[in-house]
């Protein structure tokens, strides 16, 4: 009887233990709040945002007072880790546009394989500048949690100047 009551304590605990774990588990998916903020120094590797990508098509510079990435072929991605979907997206992103070149951020869409929605970045002033785009993620592809972004432009692929990326913020929005 004691050896019997035993193995029954044992099961017990051991569906306990499976249960906590499995809580644990779940709840690390779980966003509570309404915000999930990224800020990604591209001098560094970040563990949520991959990118960018592929690594051929960036080359590390110095920017005079840190490193950045310069856009050295066109298009380049950058993959945010999403654990749930979100409405919107505020991307800040500090970069430098050489005057005769122009560029475009977009998020890539459910409805194709080369389907993105891009928005244009300002005119190229020559200097490091910072801008903030809106993105509606309503028709955003989720591909095993994550989000693909883009920066692409045409120019850059035939051109000796190169668009130099220092840093972004990706908020993503519920």
């Amino acid at each position: 009887m004691n050896l019997a009551k035993l193995f029954l304590i044992i099961k017990i605990a051991l569906i306990a233990v499976a249960v906590v774990l499995l809580c644990f588990l779940l709840a690390q998916k779980f966003v509570q709040a309404p915000v999930l903020v990224y800020f990604v120094d591209l001098s560094e590797k970040e563990s949520f945002v991959e990118g960018p990508f592929p690594i051929e098509r960036t080359a590390t510079v110095d920017c005079g007072f840190d490193k950045c990435k310069a856009v050295v072929f066109e298009p380049v991605y950058f993959n945010v880790y999403a654990p749930r979907k979100f409405t919107r997206a505020e991307v800040t992103i500090k970069y430098l546009l050489p005057r005769n070149l122009s560029a475009s951020f977009g998020v890539k869409l459910n409805n194709g394989d080369y389907s993105f929605l891009l928005l244009p970045f300002n005119a190229g002033t020559g200097d490091f500048q910072q801008q903030k785009f809106e993105i509606d993620l309503k028709d955003a592809q989720y591909l095993k949690n994550k989000l693909q972004f883009i920066v692409s432009g045409p120019e850059i692929n035939a051109s000796h100047e190169k668009m130099q990326l220092e840093n972004l913020e990706i908020k993503l929005i519920k």
